[in-house]
């Protein structure tokens, strides 16, 4: 009744509301062309979704009909199959997807690397913070916390060539969690490399590759995407990732790290961190993955059951270890499909307001205005609504 009410007097200028109890008694209303209207939203086509003895856990998704312009839905087509292309190569399991898998589980059973901690000669925050650099190359952060903050640290290389750079987020039980938020956490957006050879002037670095350990994920220290990073939310538990540079860095140079936490949980800034550096050519030995994960990967592959096969697959997935041979296309597939969504929103998304379909609303109030037909009125306000719905009327 609240649909029939707020349809007939917001989007139809009408009182029909009136002849809920009965005929009304100064407009052309019956009781019966309220219930007929009644009837049309209440036969709509729906199902409940949620969980949970409470009405609040549940809630109703109704049918929607996409209304694009004839461009939009063969551009619609275009992504949906472009999509398909790439998902099928995903699928294909040919030994040249599974070569990378088993480089990438080789590189994480290896054996530990040398680490040697950088001690930092510089170190700022953009956010008025101090770092204080401790004799282990440990830096604890305190005073001002504002909600995004970048720090800047700048080093000294040692002698050998760097082959890879590992930052450790440091949890001291009960004294210290590893993030400077309310609850110790933290979340890096992005982490940016510039390098200068002796006497030479400083340039960016090119970063290839980057790894966390436990079930985390440090793929988007890489971007610059405020809503992907590396980041960890137990405050009493250490953090490690480790980022591969294109190239080697080269020995006895200097060296600027950038630090930036940008995402939108406010203040998820480090709070004791450490960067360290190595020269082995297989940097991810001793980046263990979490209990259940690793169980699998040192388990023989003739003993792995599918899903575990599986799982281990999807954490590699999400990891993006795997290259140019799967993860070109995979990372293609989340372009297409990021790409169809936000074509989606703009073509349907009125950016006043968030709910409510544009082009939808403007075209059924166009026909409405023209077209008084009490029946047709009722069809199309029942487009105006919201996304159109798939009902017949009694």
């Amino acid at each position: 009744m609240d649909r029939v009410n707020t349809t007939a007097t917001v989007w139809l200028g009408t009182t029909l509301g009136c002849a809920q109890c009965h005929n009304h008694k100064f407009d052309p209303f019956t009781q019966k062309d309220y219930y007929r209207m009644l009837a049309f939203f209440d036969n709509g086509e729906y199902r409940v979704e949620g969980q949970g003895p409470k009405v609040m856990d549940k809630w109703i998704v109704e049918p929607e009909l996409e209304l694009a312009t004839p461009a939009q839905a063969a551009r619609k087509k275009s992504l949906e199959e472009e999509i398909a292309r790439v998902q099928a190569r995903l699928e294909a399991g040919t030994s040249a997807l599974a070569s990378p898998q088993a480089a990438w589980e080789r590189d994480r059973t290896a054996p530990p690397p040398e680490w040697t901690a950088l001690r930092p000669t510089t170190a700022r925050s953009t956010g008025g913070a101090t770092l204080e650099v401790a004799a282990d190359g440990s830096v604890t952060v305190s005073g001002p916390n504002p909600e995004r903050d970048t720090y800047t640290l700048g080093a000294r290389l040692r002698a050998g060539p760097v082959t890879a750079l590992r930052i450790e987020a440091l949890a001291e039980p009960p004294r210290g969690t590893p993030g400077r938020a309310d609850y110790g956490s933290f979340m890096v957006t992005r982490l940016a490399v510039e390098a200068a050879p002796p006497g030479g002037r400083r340039r960016a670095v090119p970063l290839a590759r980057a790894e966390a350990d436990s079930d985390g994920n440090a793929i988007g220290l890489l971007d610059r995407d405020s809503e992907t990073g590396w980041d960890g939310s137990d405050p009493n538990h250490s953090y490690a990732a480790v980022i591969q540079p294109a190239a080697p860095l080269v020995p006895g140079g200097t060296v600027a790290i950038t630090l930036e936490h940008q995402g939108k949980q406010p203040r998820n800034n480090l709070r004791r961190f450490r960067l360290s550096v190595t020269s082995s050519p297989r940097p991810w030995g001793g980046l263990a993955l979490s209990d259940k994960l690793q169980a699998i990967l040192v388990a023989p592959r003739p003993q792995r059951s599918e899903a575990q096969q599986k799982e281990l697959a999807e954490y590699g997935e999400a990891s993006d270890h795997e290259g140019a041979v799967i993860g070109a296309p995979r990372r293609a597939a989340r372009r297409l499909g990021q790409r169809f969504d936000a074509e989606g929103d703009r073509r349907t998304r009125d950016p006043d307001r968030d709910d409510a379909p544009r082009e939808a609303r403007r075209r059924a109030a166009v026909d409405v205005a023209a077209r008084p037909g009490r029946l047709h009125l009722a069809r199309r306000a029942g487009l105006c609504c919201g996304a159109a719905r798939t009902a017949s009327p009694a």
